[in-house]
């Protein structure tokens, strides 16, 4: 029968303490990697949030030219009023 390899008090320590750094080491690699994971995918909805909002900055830019084509022949009051209407049925595109 083999004799047995009994460890002295400081290399126990030193043991635990080389495996709890690599455990450390294991669980901040995992972490990074779920980071990476949905960063890429919060981009990929960011990206496409932006591409909704450069489209309403398009259609409401056309809209004020529209507006200003017109001028004086409508009431300010009434031009407020369907802007407003338009940007809340923009706003229910891009969201809807």
């Amino acid at each position: 029968m083999p004799d047995l390899l009994l460890l002295t008090s400081s290399e126990t320590v030193s043991l635990i303490r080389d495996i709890l750094i690599i455990v450390f080491i294991v669980l901040a690699i995992i972490s990074l990697a779920f980071v990476l994971v949905y960063g890429v995918l919060i981009l990929r909805k960011l990206n496409r949030l932006l591409d909704k909002l450069e489209n309403l900055a398009t259609s409401a830019e056309g809209v004020l030219e529209t507006l200003q084509g017109v001028g004086g022949s409508i009431r300010p009051i009434s031009a407020i009023t369907s802007v407003g209407g338009f940007a809340a049925r923009m706003v229910r595109k891009v969201w809807g």
